[in-house]
């Protein structure tokens, strides 16, 4: 799920909102799991630390989670066993037997590690809904263990559900290019498995140059263009994006969206350019002059005003100098 930066894509969390997903950020991502860096991936993620891979899961959950209409409890309960599911890979369990150290009790020291207890205070009463699911996301085992009955909050068939989406999120991880069809495929099958009656498929955008800077701009005006449509913006790559819609909810790329598209795309680079706009006002001995840029960039009139009156002022002039050389 690599590509352009999406950081700058907004995720929709506020500080004064209670947020999930951004306790996650505060008190695991930026905590225990940093550790987690320093360990690597093998196989069909080689080359990618345990800590990207986690967070790649957790983003998309949190993505599908509105859609899904996750509950928080059954959200926290996902992140924490997304950060988890991969335990032959983090601290003392590096290069084990997965079968051999996915049990309870070592699962209960990780959420112990990483600081999961912060960011979900009743997972020990959930330890085995949370080791029953990690067990199982790669299909190490068969059914769900009887060993232990699952809470009353969250009953086996929704147990059932909840594995698809782990499974799914930890499938995406391994689609690394736009083209890619496999996995994109078998994780349809995981979320379609989950979402019974509301189908999903994917829809691409792709651009057929990579201009740097540009096509960052170009891929964020476009996204924010297609979720204003009801596409779900999901796996970003550096040519283009997969988004998720309902199947049969094809979107019509009209005229008037290809123009909208680029406002967007002409209103942002303007923006950028407008940012530095203050280089286009020139100081000289004759003066302050305004190149014409400023005003092709519909830069506010009072703003180039507050920036040449703040430049007299703070000006420092000499009285001995300006007499010795009047105008």
């Amino acid at each position: 799920m690599t590509g352009f930066d999406p950081k700058k894509l907004k995720f929709g969390v506020r500080r004064a909102e209670p947020s999930v997903f951004r306790d996650y950020l505060e008190q695991v991502a930026n905590q225990g799991l940093l550790m987690e860096k320093r360990n690597w991936q093998h196989g069909g993620k080689r080359g990618e630390s345990v800590y990207t891979h986690v967070l790649n899961g957790v983003m998309l959950l949190e993505v599908l989670r509105r859609p899904l209409e996750l509950s928080d409890l059954e959200t926290r309960l996902l992140f924490t066993v997304f950060t988890v599911h991969d335990i032959n890979k983090m601290g003392e369990y590096a290069g084990k037997s997965y079968t051999q150290i996915a049990i309870p009790e070592n699962f209960e020291q990780q959420i112990e590690r990483l600081g999961l207890v912060q960011f979900f205070p009743e997972c020990r009463h959930y330890l085995s809904e949370i080791s029953e699911l990690a067990r199982r996301h790669g299909g190490h085992s068969g059914g769900l263990s009887l060993m232990a009955a699952p809470s009353a909050a969250i009953r086996r068939g929704r147990l059932e559900k909840l594995l698809y989406l782990v499974r799914a999120a930890d499938i995406a991880d391994l689609s690394h290019t736009l083209e890619e069809q496999a996995h994109k495929n078998t994780f349809l099958s995981y979320l379609n498995a989950f979402a019974d009656e509301k189908q999903y498929t994917f829809y691409l955008h792709r651009l057929a140059e990579n201009r740097g800077t540009l096509s960052n701009i170009m891929h964020n005006a476009i996204v924010s263009v297609l979720q204003g449509e009801g596409l779900i913006p999901l796996l970003y790559y550096p040519d283009g994006v997969a988004y998720l819609l309902p199947k049969g909810k094809m979107p019509a790329i009209s005229a008037a969206l290809r123009r909208l598209t680029a406002r967007r795309i002409a209103n942002s680079l303007n923006e950028m350019t407008g940012q530095e706009f203050e280089s286009f006002i020139q100081s000289g001995i004759q003066g302050i002059k305004v190149d014409p840029k400023c005003l092709e960039l519909g830069i506010p009139f009072a703003k180039i005003w507050s920036t040449i009156h703040t430049r007299v002022q703070t000006r420092s002039l000499n009285r001995d100098d300006l007499c010795a050389n009047p105008p």
